[in-house]
């Protein structure tokens, strides 16, 4: 099936009226227009808000056209403005609440909320990868007639409370899709109880380090007078008072040296936690956005819809969350999700297709969410690298037990394509 995102689409993939560009037709099925240029390996095509970077296989064809460029980032169909709803956004959101506003979305916030703009800019960059993620495996994706609406929070507690679900139901959530408003609503990760606790547990080491610290000083101080103690003991009489000083300070540096690797152990251990911390909220700051994101642009485009197998729907979320903000490689491992599946079999807990496909996994609830969804990650991606049109008829299909049915066939392939990605270890 040939398909081309509608000119009209906010991810336009084609230069428009500014003149013409390079045409890519996929081995699966549609097409990418851009400006393309090329490895022995890969294909690149620059389309508006990033690239899409395909590996040979995965092109049939192209087609070239004389002075082709990249569109222009203003030149992806911005969606209309609409003023009521901006004013409508900003007073549920509450008193006080700013509004950033974009091409393809309105943004309603709460003060104090840090870097906005990066935010926005994030959708903005999730939306245009959505619409070439589809483009690359021929899913069509209707266009959308209005701007895409986020609520953004700067405390877990704002956001749980605009869901009007107990703190404890959403607990380890850093963002969801509210399917009947259509709205994304995510908060400011450094907020999260996660994090609260983590940085509770970093301040307590430090107390720890302060006091070990303190415990050194003391031993070195003490180790200082005995030192100038056996220096003023002089003569042949002494010999005794100084054998004694000797013995008191060897037992001293003794003690010197279990408190200097107390010491240093917890500057190792506060470092390496405070390392993990800041890079799990830069993930989960990233991962938050797209993964929202790409649900509501997926539902907005009807891509995905009511009554579709959660496992490819949460599956396709999870694809956007790999971090690569300036070139969107659709085929890139999720490196978090792969972290999750290779806990879940070290474990001893393997999961078979049949059990993903029926949505059992995901019934496990938060104890076993991250695993679920990592599950539900690993066949989509599975699908997208190597069975693309198979994906692209799933999404289509409407009948969940026929979508299983397309899939299932496939489980021993997808089992070996996942080995070496799960034994390959973190990098």
């Amino acid at each position: 099936m040939r398909f081309v995102v509608p000119l009209a689409s906010a991810a336009v993939l084609a230069l428009g009226a500014r003149g013409a560009a390079d045409e890519v037709r996929l081995s699966g099925g549609g097409t990418l227009v851009g400006e393309v240029s090329e490895t022995d390996t890969h294909v690149r095509v620059a389309v508006a808000g990033g690239a899409v970077t395909l590996p040979r296989d995965r092109v049939a064809s192209i087609e070239r056209t004389p002075g082709a460029s990249a569109p222009p980032a203003g030149a992806v169909g911005a969606l209309p403005d609409d003023p009521s709803a901006d004013a409508a956004l900003r007073a549920l959101h509450g008193p006080g609440a700013g509004l950033v506003v974009t091409a393809h979305y309105r943004i309603a916030h709460d003060a104090g909320v840090r870097d906005m703009r990066a935010r926005a800019d994030r959708f903005e960059a999730a939306y245009a990868k959505f619409h070439a993620w589809c483009a690359s495996l021929g899913i069509p994706a209707a266009q959308v007639g209005r701007k895409l609406e986020v609520r953004v929070f700067a405390s877990f507690e704002r956001f749980a409370a605009a869901l009007a679900r107990p703190s404890d139901e959403v607990k380890g959530l850093t963002g969801i899709y509210d399917h009947g408003a259509g709205r994304v609503l995510v908060y400011d990760v450094e907020e999260s109880p996660d994090v609260r606790a983590a940085r509770t547990a970093i301040s307590e080491a430090e107390e720890k380090l302060a006091a070990a610290r303190s415990a050194l000083l003391g031993v070195q101080q003490a180790i200082a007078s005995l030192t100038a103690e056996r220096a003023a003991v002089r003569g042949a009489s002494a010999r005794a008072a100084r054998d004694a000083l000797d013995a008191r300070l060897a037992a001293v540096r003794a003690d010197e040296s279990s408190a200097r690797e107390s010491v240093e152990g917890l500057e190792r251990e506060i470092e390496a936690r405070r390392r993990a911390l800041d890079e799990h909220v830069e993930r989960e700051s990233f991962a938050s956005v797209t993964h929202e994101a790409a649900h509501q642009v997926a539902f907005a485009t009807g891509v995905c819809r009511a009554g579709q197998p959660l496992w490819l729907v949460e599956g396709i979320a999870t694809l956007f969350e790999v971090q690569g903000r300036g070139t969107f490689v659709p085929d890139a491992p999720n490196r978090a999700r792969l972290g999750d599946l290779r806990g879940a079999r070290a474990a001893g807990r393997r999961t078979r297709l049949a059990d993903i496909l029926s949505d059992r996994v995901l019934a496990a609830g938060a104890a076993g969410r991250s695993a679920a969804y990592a599950e539900c990650w690993s066949v989509v991606h599975f699908l997208a690298r190597k069975h693309p049109a198979a994906l692209a008829a799933a999404v289509a299909e409407r009948d969940p037990a026929r979508v299983a049915a397309l899939v299932l066939p496939l489980e021993t392939e997808w089992e070996s394509f996942l080995k070496p990605l799960v034994a390959a270890g973190p990098n």
